[in-house]
């Protein structure tokens, strides 16, 4: 295994101490142990998503996701993962057919490879015909809008495993440094026009979440594709000057046959710092999804909630639900 140089390392120690010294206070104990806990355990870094959508129609169709294991001891303290899947039935007017969770393969250490900063990388991919056959399903029993759940437990060679839960918001946040969620939701859906639900959008608030509107006031948005067949990026801008330098932030939705489905695992925050006690308030999706008409981009809703697996940063508001409306110019 070809070690982390002393550039790399010191990036990566520059990255922290970023986190700690401009994104934490110097009396807070929470974000402290947060972060040793991280830096001497392991987790999983989201580097490129390839394909996450997959098409229920072509059994050819991929989910591929470029991964990054990163610990103290660059890479050298990891021994394998562990993979996991579950089928979410969410049409079942045909029948239910949702699975528990169940054993898919394991990574073994020398299945990765020494990526361009020294890490061990790896492409985790998988059909749609792979992900019936792990769970005995067929393409008859399955629907757009049903979702595969990928869930990843590392071990170390001294024992210690990490896995769904192990981390803070902004460590299993997507659009951060970390982006270690440890699972990933698969959404089937049928592709669309690469160019439909982009471009320029009024958005607004139609259901403010517990301090406001999520996203701020009022103000024209971009909508672009994404990397995978249905995803979408909308951006806030953020405000000009310190802390934020005019930086926007991107927030990620699905367009799944007459629903638009947001992403797991968002900062509110458009900045990516950690707060003070590592807990920052954390967006996801909701119990329901705003419908659409696929085809017709004019108007749309996302419907989310605020405080997603109860990171409400600290606030005790809970999960609160909020939805927003784009109406294209």
């Amino acid at each position: 295994m070809i070690k982390t140089n002393w550039t790399m390392n010191k990036f990566y120690i520059l990255v922290l101490s970023y986190l700690l010294f401009f994104g934490c206070s110097t009396d807070d104990k929470t974000i402290d142990q947060v972060f040793a806990e991280t830096t001497r355990g392991s987790f999983l870094r989201t580097i490129k998503f390839n394909q996450a959508d997959v098409d229920v129609t072509n059994l050819e169709s991929e989910f591929s996701v470029t991964l990054e294991q990163q610990d103290l001891e660059d890479g050298e303290l990891l021994d394998y993962v562990d993979v996991y899947i579950q089928f979410i039935d969410n049409t079942a007017d045909n029948g239910d057919f949702t699975t528990t969770e169940q054993a898919l393969t394991v990574l073994t250490k020398d299945m990765f490879v020494t990526g361009s900063v020294g890490l061990p990388r790896i492409d985790v991919k998988y059909t749609l015909a792979e992900l019936l056959a792990a769970t005995g399903l067929n393409s008859t029993q399955v629907s757009c809008k049903d979702q595969f759940i990928l869930r990843f437990d590392i071990f170390l060679i001294d024992g210690r495993s990490f896995t769904v839960g192990s981390g803070a918001p902004c460590i299993i946040a997507f659009e951060t440094f970390f982006s270690s969620p440890y699972r990933f939701l698969i959404n089937l859906v049928t592709p669309i026009d690469s160019d439909l639900f982009t471009g320029t959008y009024l958005y607004t608030s139609e259901l403010d979440g517990p301090f406001g509107p999520t996203f701020g006031v009022s103000q024209l948005v971009e909508v672009t594709k994404g990397e995978d067949i249905n995803a979408r990026y909308f951006q806030i801008p953020a405000p000009p000057g310190a802390p934020y330098f005019g930086i926007p932030r991107k927030f990620k939705f699905s367009i799944v046959c007459d629903q638009v489905v947001f992403w797991e695992n968002q900062l509110k925050k458009i900045n990516l710092k950690c707060s003070e006690r590592g807990n920052d308030p954390l967006l996801g999706p909701g119990p329901e999804n705003a419908t659409i008409v696929p085809f017709d981009d004019a108007v749309f809703e996302i419907w989310l909630v605020e405080g997603y697996l109860g990171f409400d940063g600290g606030s005790g508001t809970g999960t609160v639900p909020s939805r927003i409306r784009f109406d294209k110019q």
